[in-house]
């Protein structure tokens, strides 16, 4: 019924912000809860990351590339490293299976 009164797009961000977080600060959010497997589409959000960037590292794929859009002022450099610095990371327990579908 919905496909026959409009039409919708439907996209997921895959060559753009894969986070949601440029959106959420875009529409005013100051504080944001994300959960990330990668943290390279976070840094893609500070300022200092080129424009786009290659889908694999290896190879270019522009025009087929990522589009970085710059969401903070900070220096992508000078937050990784201060996360580096003072973030924490959950180890897996010894003996525990290796993923949550297995």
């Amino acid at each position: 019924e919905m496909a026959g009164d409009s039409m919708h797009a439907l996209i997921d961000g895959a060559m753009g912000d894969n986070t949601g977080i440029g959106g959420a600060v875009a529409n005013g959010a100051t504080e944001i809860v994300v959960m990330l497997d990668t943290f390279d589409s976070l840094w893609s959000l500070f300022a200092g990351n080129p424009q786009s960037s290659s889908e694999v590292s290896f190879l270019n794929t522009c025009p087929m590339c990522t589009v970085n859009f710059q969401a903070f002022a900070e220096d992508y450099k000078v937050m990784t490293e201060q996360f580096k610095q003072t973030a924490w990371q959950l180890v897996q327990p010894n003996g525990s299976k290796a993923g949550l579908a297995d």
